[in-house]
C-alpha cells in the first residue's frame, strides 16, 4: 500500500492521503468516514454491505517459525505435527479471522503459549522464536528471521477489497 500511495501522490501532488489504520484491520469502517477504505475481506464478513468496490486478489496465508525455534524443534512436515509444537494464537479481536479459526480447530485442546492482537505482534511472536504462527504471506515471506513451514488451504485466505460507498458527491452531481 504505501508504494502505491507514494506513485499515487507522484501524479496527483495536490491531493493529500490520511491513511487511517483500524486496530485488526478487518473492522468495518463507517462510510460517512472514508472517500475510500483498503479492506481484507472474507466470506461472512459484516458491516461492509452498504459499499460497492473492486476485489483486488487474495492473501494467502502460511504457518510461520522463526530458524532457531524450527531448528530447536521436531520436524513439521504436515499439519498433525502441529501438537508437538508452541503454538501462537490470535486475541479476541482476531479470532474470527478464518485463517485464525482454521488453526485453532486444527490444533485442537491445545492452549496457545501466546495471543496476540494484532498481525504485527503475531509477526514479532513468530520473529522473536516463541512458536509457530500464521500469517499472511506478504508479511511472514519478506521476514529473513522466519521460515514458511506449511500453506494453509487458500479457501481460509482474505481477499484485498478497495472499497467506496455507492452514492458520491460525484454520483449525485451527475445525475442532476
Amino acid at each position: 500500500m504505501p508504494q502505491t500511495l507514494s506513485g499515487f501522490r507522484d501524479s496527483y501532488p495536490e491531493i493529500t492521503v490520511e491513511l487511517i489504520a483500524t486496530p485488526d484491520g478487518y473492522s468495518p469502517v463507517h462510510p460517512d468516514d472514508i472517500d475510500i477504505a483498503f479492506r481484507t475481506l472474507e466470506p461472512g464478513t459484516k458491516g461492509h454491505d452498504e459499499m460497492v468496490g473492486r476485489r483486488l486478489g487474495s492473501l494467502p496465508v502460511a504457518l510461520y517459525g522463526s530458524d532457531d525455534y524450527l531448528n530447536a524443534s521436531p520436524p513439521l512436515e504436515n499439519f498433525t505435527d502441529l501438537t508437538s509444537h508452541r503454538i501462537v494464537g490470535a486475541g479476541d479481536n482476531l479470532a474470527h479471522i478464518a485463517a485464525m479459526r482454521w488453526l485453532s480447530s486444527t490444533t485442537g485442546d491445545m492452549e496457545p503459549v501466546y495471543r496476540a492482537s494484532s498481525m504485527l505482534l503475531l509477526l514479532a511472536a513468530a520473529r522473536n522464536g516463541i512458536g509457530i504462527d500464521c500469517l499472511p504471506c506478504y508479511l511472514g515471506d519478506r521476514e529473513t528471521a522466519l521460515m514458511r513451514v506449511l500453506d494453509l488451504p487458500a479457501e481460509v485466505g482474505a481477499e484485498p477489497w478497495l472499497l467506496r460507498h455507492p452514492r458520491t458527491a460525484i454520483d449525485f452531481i451527475t445525475e442532476q
